[in-house]
């Protein structure tokens, strides 16, 4: 990870989706907000959805319970 949010420290799934943002739309892909940090799966499974992200092999988020664990392997996949 170069930079990116360890979402290990971070509150809850909006405070992370609203911290990868910015940088996720300099490489091209435009996120919707995540408005309710319980629906983070059906969130990160449109975000993966992305052409540019798509190519990076981003882990599926209907395999993991916790958000951190997937934002994390996200981080370690996706190099934005």
């Amino acid at each position: 990870m170069s930079g990116q949010v360890d979402p290990r420290f971070i509150a809850d799934a909006r405070e992370w989706a609203d911290f990868i943002t910015l940088p996720l739309n300099q490489i091209g892909v435009i996120i919707r907000r995540l408005d309710n940090p319980e629906h983070w799966k059906q969130w990160a499974f449109h975000l993966i959805q992305s052409e540019t992200i798509a190519a990076f092999n981003p882990p599926d988020p209907r395999f993991y319970e916790d958000w951190r664990e997937w934002a994390f392997r996200f981080n370690q996949a996706v190099q934005y």
